[in-house]
C-alpha cells in the first residue's frame, strides 16, 4: 500500500532566528501540493517536489534540486541562499512590496513613495470612543509635543496600560487634509524580559501617504506581522497553527509576546477556528488584565460558541472600557452591539437588556457607527482618517 511521506525543510542559516517560516511544496507542474512551516514535517504523496520558503521580507527561496519522497519515507532539505526564478505560471502569493520586513531590516519602499523620510507625530491620550457622541466629527485637540517617525528606522514608543493612546499626524488624501490616528498598541513579554509596555514603530510610505507598521523585539512575531500585512489568510493560518502546537507543548505564546498572541487570536477567529482561543485569552488576561483586545475577542468567542448571556454580561461590564487596537475588534464589537440591541427589541430572550443597559449599549453602538466609516479597512491596526474640518462624508 502506498503511504504518504514527509518533507522537512530547514531555512537558511541567516533566517533561522525568525522561527517558523512558510513552506510551499510544489510538484514538477508547479502545482501547490502542501503547505507547512520550516522545521516541521510536511506530509506529501510519493513523488518529486520542490520546496519554497517565504522569507520575512517577502522573497521566496527554494531548493535547487527536486526532492524525492518514497512511500512512507522522510526527506529533508535546506532552502537555497538565492531566489529561484519560477516559471511565469507559478502563483506565488508573496508579500507585496509595502509589507515591512523584519525589525532589523530597512523598509521596502515602493517607487511611488513620496520623497520624505520622517513625519512629526504626536500621541493623543484619553477615552477614544467617548469623543464620538455628537455629529461634529473633527479631530480632538492634539498635544504640542511631537517626535519624528522615521521610514528608515524603528522608533521605540512607550506604552501605557491606562486609557487609549493613538499616534496622530496630518496627511493629504484624495478627499482632502485629514489627521491620521493609529491605535498605539504595546507588547509585553514576561518570558522575554519585556516587563514595561512598549512597541517599535516605523513609517511605511509605499502607498503614497504615511502609514505605521509596528514591530516587536521578537523576530518570530515580526514574521507573523509581515504576513498579516500581506493579508494572505492561508499563510497566516499556517504560522498561527504552528504557534498553537507550541502552546499545546507547554510554551506560553502570550508570555513570549502578548502582541503576537492577540494577533494569532484574531487570525483564528477570522477563519472561525475557535479551539484553543480561550487558552490564549486566559493567559493574556493574567499578564495584562486590562488588555482591550482581549475583551473584544472574548465577547466574540462567547457569542460564536452560543454563550450569548455571558457575552452580553461581559459587554455590559466593559461598556466604558478601552478601545481595541485591532480593526477587527472594533468591527466585532459593533456587530455584537447591533445584534443584542435588535434581539432585545424583538424578543424575550433570557439575555434581553434592561432599560439601563439598552441605553448604554445604544450609546456605544452610535459612537462606533459614527467612527468606523472613517476607519481604514486596509490596515489591521485600527487607523482613522479624521477630516480636519467639517463632518466625515
Amino acid at each position: 500500500m502506498t503511504r504518504h511521506g514527509t518533507i522537512t525543510c530547514t531555512a537558511p542559516a541567516e533566517a533561522q532566528a525568525h522561527g517558523p517560516l512558510l513552506v510551499t511544496i510544489r510538484n514538477g507542474d508547479s502545482d501547490i501540493v502542501a503547505r507547512g512551516v520550516t522545521g516541521a514535517p510536511i506530509s506529501v504523496p510519493p513523488g518529486r517536489y520542490f520546496a519554497m520558503v517565504m522569507m520575512p521580507d517577502g522573497r521566496e527561496i527554494g531548493t535547487h534540486d527536486a526532492i524525492a519522497v518514497a512511500s512512507g519515507a522522510d526527506a529533508e532539505c535546506i532552502a537555497g541562499v538565492c531566489s529561484i526564478e519560477p516559471p511565469q505560471h507559478f502563483d506565488l502569493r508573496i508579500a507585496p512590496a509595502h509589507a515591512a520586513p523584519i525589525a532589523s531590516a530597512p523598509p521596502m519602499i515602493g517607487a511611488a513613495a513620496p520623497d520624505i523620510s520622517d513625519v512629526p507625530a504626536t500621541i493623543w491620550q484619553g477615552d477614544w470612543l467617548a469623543l464620538w457622541d455628537g455629529s461634529d466629527l473633527r479631530p480632538p485637540p492634539l498635544p504640542s509635543a511631537s517626535f519624528a517617525l522615521s521610514a528608515s528606522e524603528l522608533r521605540n514608543v512607550e506604552g501605557s496600560i491606562v486609557g487609549d493612546r493613538l499616534l496622530a499626524f496630518p496627511v493629504s488624501t484624495g478627499r482632502g487634509s485629514v489627521i491620521r490616528f493609529t491605535a498605539l498598541p504595546y507588547d509585553l513579554a514576561p518570558q522575554g524580559g519585556i516587563t514595561t509596555p512598549a512597541i517599535l514603530a516605523r513609517l511605511n510610505l509605499a502607498t503614497g501617504t504615511p502609514e505605521i507598521d509596528f514591530r516587536t523585539t521578537s523576530d518570530e512575531v515580526n514574521t507573523l506581522l509581515s504576513i498579516v500585512e500581506a493579508n494572505i489568510l492561508t499563510n497566516m493560518l499556517v504560522v498561527t497553527e504552528e504557534l498553537m502546537k507550541r502552546q499545546k507543548a507547554g510554551i506560553s505564546v502570550a508570555a513570549v509576546s502578548i502582541f503576537g498572541a492577540i494577533t494569532g487570536c484574531y487570525i483564528l477567529l477570522r477563519s472561525n477556528i475557535l479551539d484553543g482561543v480561550d487558552t490564549w485569552l486566559d493567559q493574556l488576561e493574567k499578564i495584562d488584565p486590562g488588555l482591550p483586545d482581549a475583551v473584544a475577542l472574548r465577547i466574540e468567542l462567547l457569542a460564536r460558541l452560543g454563550h450569548h448571556a455571558e457575552a452580553v454580561d461581559l459587554l455590559r461590564r466593559s461598556i466604558n472600557g478601552r478601545s481595541p487596537w485591532f480593526r477587527a475588534g472594533l468591527s466585532y464589537l459593533l456587530e455584537r452591539l447591533r445584534l443584542y440591541i435588535d434581539v432585545t427589541n424583538n424578543s424575550d430572550d433570557p439575555f434581553s437588556l434592561s432599560a439601563t443597559d439598552m441605553e448604554l449599549f445604544k450609546i456605544k453602538r452610535n459612537r462606533l457607527e459614527r467612527l468606523l466609516p472613517m476607519m481604514d479597512n486596509g490596515r489591521y491596526i485600527a487607523t482613522f482618517d479624521i477630516p480636519e474640518r467639517g463632518a466625515a462624508s
